[in-house]
């Protein structure tokens, strides 16, 4: 299987490296991505141990499958890398931080938080989005190791 060029940028060890490098922190909301790529990997992985029991005609079929979710997995550690960046940028986590700064807008806005900036509404939709997403996948068990 030919693996695309930016394929040996992710890896565990690459990530890793990246989010020491750039002083990230690995949030919640960075978990939710991991996760997911997780999820891609295994499928890959499962794929890839049959491979060799499959005829020629199907294999061709199953590195196309592979790939893709191959593709998935890898976009999902970039979106890991661009949520921790985003995190840095502000100075808060979504998850960890989000009540908290739900609560500086309520107190900003006395209370009305129809009055938020766009910005500020696009942020509460993150907060909910990875709250959410992040107790769904404790919830069903679903973890990094």
């Amino acid at each position: 299987m030919d693996k695309p060029d930016y394929y040996y940028m992710t890896t565990e060890r690459w990530f890793d490296k990246i989010m020491e490098e750039n002083n990230y922190q690995k949030s919640k909301a960075v978990e939710v991505h991991l996760r997911i790529a997780k999820h891609y990997a295994t499928i890959v992985n499962s794929l890839v141990k049959n491979l060799k029991d499959q005829s020629e005609s199907t294999q061709a079929k199953l590195y196309i499958f592979i790939n893709q979710n191959n593709d998935k997995r890898i976009k999902k550690m970039w979106d890991a890398v661009d949520t921790a960046k985003l995190e840095k940028m502000q100075g808060w986590k979504f998850v960890e931080d989000g009540e908290t700064f739900i609560y500086y807008l309520q107190v900003k806005y006395k209370g009305n938080l129809r009055k938020v900036s766009h910005e500020e509404s696009m942020q509460i939709d993150l907060i909910t989005w990875y709250d959410q997403a992040y107790r769904k996948q404790v919830s069903e068990g679903i973890s990094l190791a």
